[in-house]
């Protein structure tokens, strides 16, 4: 992938069309459900609220266990707490309390709780696993709320099953405490499954002790009209959730999230998740939008454009929130935007690498990639004790072509010449290079002499079957080439600059005697060139 041609349109498209599609198919995966939870909670967490206390909390708490007695109680206590509720006038009652086994100690107080529940407001208790409170409560109660709440994967709230299928359990205590008020149940949400957010600046909740309610200290001015919520806060007895990142993950008493669960429902503040449909087509399209951003523009500022575009897509989630109480969840957007300025970085690193090492005339290496490749071979030579071979190549009376026809003529013509040489690097290691102007170089390593200056030959004439015309080109009128052919095998008494010295003057030896030709280098003795390197 990273030498898709992003210059090239077909190859941007290709690349949007597969990364819209990554998008899509990781949007539910566990791995983009983990990144899109902390970021839930951030942006949930700059929500504003301003609850108008319709929900009262009274939990009991140590104070009230050192005051009462051990946990549980005895539900005559229970029955108290009715009594006073009823007196003042609240509107609905919810137990976040199980009732599910007879008290068979205190039997009166099981009737006595009944009977405040069957002569006060609407009330409804807990249950878990399909459980129904004990029979006399359960004839008198106007519902039932399963205590259970679903925790997402890193067993923090965050969502809330609003709607249970018929005959599969009971719906979750906000709901049943609005179900049983007429009036309230409009602001049940229609959407199964809703986002529950946590305020950075933590809840803002009514809340009054068991004690102080049954002792009067709470005026019943505090808890007409409302929705009253009773639940144990005691250590060792309830249950507590964690919650979001935003409330930097402090943990909630169970009374305290469905009251606030309650006041959000109440409020319209339960979150909407963007899911099926709507969530695909918008995905869709933002990627689409956005990687047209990062792709089509300046490939030298890939970190700017990425920063944007992931900038925007952040700022949409959280006007879609604050706007609209909408998450549009950027996770596998921003993966694909990542991955586009990667496989672009990529592009472009590759490009500048080819720009750094390949000539940008003619497409082969640069002088400065001959130099490294020599020294390489160089000292591979030395410690294998290899011929290695030079052959020199100069475009003949090229200036006079340059000025005859055109230096773009002439350009075409150092292309033509410089594909004939790549057509000779048959072996891996082999290498033709441009060394400057109409100067061209070629890499022999393991190439003895003879081997050398037969390829040097073959390239001669592959050079002049090219047929490029050049009046000025001498008696065949055409281009053609001078060469010059070194071979050493390398030691530590030359150096890699000596044979390039010497495949130098070979090609000045060739331009001395007439042009068109192959020349040799000066001979070094058997002994000398194969038999002893050092």
């Amino acid at each position: 992938m990273s030498r898709l041609n992003f210059s090239n349109l077909y190859s941007r498209w290709l690349v949007v069309v597969l990364l819209t599609a990554l998008a899509w198919v990781l949007a539910d995966s566990a791995f983009v459900r983990a990144i899109n939870r902390p970021l839930f909670d951030q942006i949930s967490g700059l929500l504003s609220y301003h609850p108008d206390h319709t929900v009262v909390l009274i939990d009991i708490g140590d104070d009230d266990l050192a005051e009462q007695g051990r946990w549980p109680w005895s539900r005559d206590k229970m029955a108290h707490l009715q009594q006073v509720l009823t007196a003042s006038d609240a509107r609905a009652i919810a137990y976040d309390i199980l009732f599910i086994e007879p008290d068979r100690a205190h039997p009166e107080g099981d009737y006595a709780f009944a009977r405040a529940v069957a002569a006060g407001p609407p009330t409804i208790v807990s249950t878990l696993n399909g459980r129904t409170p004990y029979e006399t409560l359960w004839q008198v109660v106007a519902g039932v709320a399963d205590k259970g709440l679903k925790l997402d994967e890193d067993w923090r709230l965050r969502r809330l099953q609003v709607h249970v299928e018929e005959g599969l359990g009971w719906p979750v205590l906000p709901v049943a405490l609005l179900q049983v008020h007429a009036s309230s149940r409009d602001l049940i949400p229609q959407t199964n499954s809703m986002m529950t957010p946590f305020p950075a600046s933590g809840l803002n909740l009514e809340h009054y002790s068991y004690h102080d309610v049954i002792s009067g200290k709470v005026g019943k001015d505090k808890l007409a009209n409302k929705f009253v919520i009773v639940g144990v806060s005691a250590t060792g007895i309830a249950s507590r959730l964690m919650v979001g990142l935003a409330m930097m993950g402090r943990s909630l008493s169970g009374i305290e999230v469905q009251a606030w669960l309650t006041q959000l429902m109440l409020n319209g503040d339960l979150v909407k998740p963007l899911e099926g449909t709507a969530r695909n087509l918008l995905l869709v399209i933002l990627t689409l939008l956005l990687l047209r951003l990062v792709l089509w523009g300046d490939a030298t500022h890939i970190l700017r454009q990425m920063t944007l575009a992931g900038s925007l897509l952040l700022l949409l989630s959280i006007l879609f929130m604050l706007l609209g109480r909408i998450w549009l969840p950027p996770a596998s957007i921003l993966i694909a935007l990542l991955s586009a300025s990667l496989l672009r970085a990529a592009s472009q690193w590759h490009l500048l690498h080819r720009q750094a090492h390949q000539d940008g005339l003619t497409g082969i290496a640069n002088r400065r990639t001959f130099q490294n490749v020599l020294q390489r071979e160089w000292d591979l030579g030395v410690r294998s004790a290899e011929p290695l071979s030079l052959v020199m190549l100069d475009v003949d009376r090229f200036k006079a072509y340059n000025d005859q026809y055109g230096h773009t003529a002439g350009d075409k013509a150092l292309s033509q010449i410089a594909a004939q040489l790549a057509k000779f690097t048959r072996r891996s290691r082999d290498l033709a290079a441009r060394y400057g102007g109409e100067e061209f170089i070629y890499i022999l390593p393991g190439a003895d002499h003879k081997a050398a200056l037969k390829i040097a030959e073959q390239i001669r004439l592959a050079v002049l079957a090219l047929d490029i015309e050049h009046q000025g080109g001498g008696r065949i009128a055409k281009v053609a080439v001078s060469q010059g052919v070194a071979t050493v095998v390398p030691g530590h008494r030359h150096s890699s600059d000596w044979l390039v010295a010497q495949a130098d003057e070979a090609l000045y030896a060739a331009k001395h005697a007439g042009r068109n030709r192959v020349h040799s280098a000066q001979p070094m003795n058997e002994a000398e060139l194969c038999l002893n390197p050092y």
